[in-house]
């Protein structure tokens, strides 16, 4: 793992082992770059059935779909149609989602990816599950320009901000 994505996956665990860990997280990070490895590793040890101090066992059922690129308790929410927007209709669903149990342990993830990319009204329409989801889910955004987020959705997040990678860690690790 890039050194970048460990200084930030320690911020991570630190809050993951606390006795109220974030059920909202945004990570911010540079142009450019992205951070979908770290966002799937903190759903894995959210979702993990045998999570060990907050890391993830990559043993169990949960564990094993999520490295097979699928799991039943994992929403993503995503950039779409011609205008490169995540639709309030598509919100909308998975704010009823947020309320069914989850599949394999009961948990569920909605990963909000591109959140620049949210709307006023699916901004609005996400504010109160976010700031008061059900039992067991977790909602992670993430994003490289955070003034774009309304400031009551931001208000609500955890935000851990990822640091550039020096050009030689750049070259060495690459994007």
């Amino acid at each position: 793992m890039p050194p970048w994505i460990i200084d930030v996956w320690s911020v991570c665990l630190t809050a993951l082992r606390s006795s109220t860990p974030p059920h909202a997280w945004c990570f911010l990070f540079p142009q450019g770059s992205s951070c979908q490895d770290l966002t799937l590793k903190l759903a894995k040890s959210v979702l993990c059935l045998s999570s060990t101090d907050g890391e993830a066992c990559n043993n169990c059922d949960s564990c094993r779909y999520i490295d097979e690129g699928e799991h039943p308790d994992i929403s993503r929410l995503e950039p779409e149609g011609n205008a490169g927007v995540i639709k309030i209709d598509r919100i909308r669903e998975s704010v009823d989602d947020a309320h069914k149990t989850g599949a394999i342990g009961g948990g569920r993830v909605f990963i909000v990816n591109s959140a620049d990319r949210l709307n006023e009204a699916s901004s609005n329409a996400l504010l109160k599950i976010v700031e008061e989801p059900p039992t067991g889910t977790v909602f992670i955004f993430s994003t490289s320009i955070l003034g774009m987020l309304l400031p009551t959705l931001v208000s609500r997040l955890r935000i851990i901000k990822m640091r550039n990678p020096s050009l030689v860690e750049w070259i060495e690790y690459g994007k």
